[in-house]
């Protein structure tokens, strides 16, 4: 048998540690791939430094997590995260060196962390879009030029109910327009009564994180 460090595992395994295991102590769990086991159907093991060993050497709890190259590698990126859950599904809240068995460690509860963890991933990954996009849209720099994500006003007023739409859907809250815009120019009243069309206007967030178009 031979063993290395799998930082590309360790990297996993802190990740869900993170988001759906708060209890394990992560400096303290350890990732490895092994060679040449001998072991039929095993997947991967979960290894624990037990009480006696602890207090033998002065140390506190240890758990090793041992993926056998020869099978998991084969797998695929999503059997390989819930098998990486699996093996930290092993390790109890009180951190102590013992063990959680199967009646705990199953299928059934190994998809529901699976779950969690897309959902919290989801979540994750679109704060950071609206994050970014804010910031972007905030740069007084930026011109807005597009229906991706960079959003301009339509050529026509009836262009601007698709554009407050995706504004609703970025941002889960309604805009309000309060101009009206045709051939991306605002379209004011002044006192006599004239059209001034000279005006371009773009989309900012503002300081307050409300949305406003603003005159250029």
């Amino acid at each position: 048998m031979k063993y290395e460090i799998a930082e590309d595992l360790q990297a996993i395994a802190e990740e869900l540690a993170k988001h759906l295991f708060l209890h394990i102590k992560i400096e303290r769990v350890k990732c490895f791939r092994s060679y040449g086991s001998s072991s039929r159907g095993t997947i991967a093991r979960c290894h624990a430094l037990g009480k006696l060993m602890q207090l033998a050497i002065g140390v506190k709890a240890h758990y090793a997590l041992e993926f056998i190259h020869e099978r998991f590698d084969k797998l695929g990126k999503e059997e390989q995260i819930k098998t990486i859950i699996h093996e930290l599904m092993h390790i109890p809240k009180t951190f102590g060196g013992g063990f959680r068995h199967h009646d705990y460690v199953c299928e059934k509860n190994v998809n529901k962390f699976y779950k969690e963890y897309l959902r919290l991933i989801n979540l994750k990954e679109k704060e950071t879009r609206q994050v970014n996009i804010i910031n972007e849209f905030y740069n007084p720099d930026v011109k807005l030029n597009n229906l991706s994500d960079k959003l301009i006003l339509g050529e026509e007023t009836d262009n601007i109910n698709p554009i407050k739409k995706k504004l609703f859907n970025l941002f889960n809250k309604d805009i309000k327009l309060d101009k009206s815009v045709v051939n991306n120019k605002v379209v004011s009243q002044n006192k006599s009564g004239d059209n001034n069309q000279n005006k371009k206007i773009i989309w900012r967030i503002g300081k307050d994180g409300k949305g406003y178009f603003v005159e250029i």
